[in-house]
């Protein structure tokens, strides 16, 4: 079992009260917000070492990038659906907390290729759904809702756009990169060789990633619970809905109760992490061996 270097840890925290101070200062998160993202930031760091770290950096960095970009534009398409103006530690932790947990199963002694594969198809599929909506929201097409195609409202649960896939596409083959790029990286400054299955990382990053925004989707038009303002006259994810005209329960439109976006999170990063673990092992026999 390999153990926790301190100074993995300090920059671990340091990067996350870093993102965290920023995103608060930028309106992005919460006070609960910006304190998850230093701790997933320090867990990640601390329990997987800086190459898991760094592909947590390529999420938290573009995530801040995307969300920030032409915000005002997508506050003023969304004229039907509420949007989140401030993550909070649940939203945080329902993106990045399995993959975190994955990093700390590698402290544990699990530090084989496929954890750190899982963990950055992980990451690859919180990547995927923020490039997806925070990109496709600006798409000049109305989104379509990923069940019957119908045309929905920018930033509606379920919905995706051309211009989204394609930024989601781009985002997880940047993080498959970044992981791949980040362990031959550290193999070549310790003098050892690293595991070539992982030659299929970026390709595995961008299926599993893809794939986990997609389950994300379906759930998002199925199952997930969707609740309506009769103040504001729109509909959100958030059960304590908070507009100028109402503050505290709202009416559930659809949905079941406990399924809520920070579940859906969850299970499609869960998904994402399966997919990509998967790809890497199956794609084993395809590594050229040079």
């Amino acid at each position: 079992m390999e153990g926790v270097l301190l100074w993995e840890a300090l920059l671990g925290l340091g990067l996350g009260l870093a993102f965290g101070l920023v995103g608060r200062w930028r309106r992005l998160l919460s006070t609960s917000g910006a304190v998850a993202v230093a701790a997933v930031s320090l867990v990640t760091f601390a329990a997987g070492g800086w190459e898991w770290g760094a592909v947590l950096c390529v999420h938290l960095i573009s995530a801040g990038a995307w969300s920030r970009f032409r915000r005002g534009v997508k506050a003023s398409l969304a004229h039907r659906h509420a949007l989140t103006p401030l993550r909070s530690a649940p939203q945080v932790l329902a993106r990045t907390g399995w993959a975190a947990l994955l990093a700390i199963l590698r402290l544990a002694g699990s530090s084989n290729t496929l954890v750190y594969a899982a963990y950055v198809g992980a990451i690859a599929t919180a990547v995927a759904d923020t490039w997806n909506t925070q990109v496709g929201m600006l798409s000049p097409d109305p989104p379509r809702l990923i069940t019957t195609r119908a045309r929905a409202e920018a930033g509606t649960p379920g919905a995706i756009s051309p211009l989204g896939l394609v930024a989601a596409l781009g985002g997880t083959w940047l993080a498959g990169l970044a992981g791949l790029g980040a362990r031959a990286l550290s193999a070549w400054l310790s003098m050892r060789a690293y595991d070539r299955r992982l030659l299929w990382l970026p390709l595995a990053a961008m299926v599993a990633g893809l794939g986990g925004s997609l389950v994300d989707s379906l759930l998002g038009a199925t199952a997930q619970a969707v609740y309506y303002c009769e103040a504001c006259q729109r509909t959100t994810e958030d059960p304590l809905h908070t507009c100028p005209g109402k503050e505290g329960p709202v009416r559930r439109m659809r949905g079941v109760p406990w399924l809520t976006d920070q579940v859906v999170d969850v299970v499609s990063s869960l998904a994402g992490a399966t997919l990509a673990a998967f790809l890497v092992d199956a794609l084993a026999g395809l590594v050229p061996q040079w």
